[in-house]
């Protein structure tokens, strides 16, 4: 996607959260912006901290634990 647009992937994420800094703010009549956006680690996995960190900095996000046996219920809601 950066080769696409022209940025390396530190433009493109600092973008997406300013955009997204943005929009938190303004409210209009004309349209409805809905994002949904979770990020889900199993139970028994980890992450690096580097990665929860540009969930959190960029996307306003953190990690979420979920059990593998209930994938189901978590695509439901």
């Amino acid at each position: 996607m950066s080769s696409r647009l022209g940025a390396n992937e530190y433009e493109v994420r600092l973008y997406f959260a300013k955009l997204l800094a943005i929009t938190d703010n303004v409210r209009n009549e004309n349209y409805t912006l809905t994002i949904a956006n979770r990020f889900y680690l199993r139970k028994d996995s980890s992450a690096k901290e580097s990665f929860s960190r540009i969930l959190q900095y960029y996307y306003e996000e953190e990690l979420r634990n979920f059990e593998f046996a209930k994938k189901k219920q978590l695509v439901k809601a």
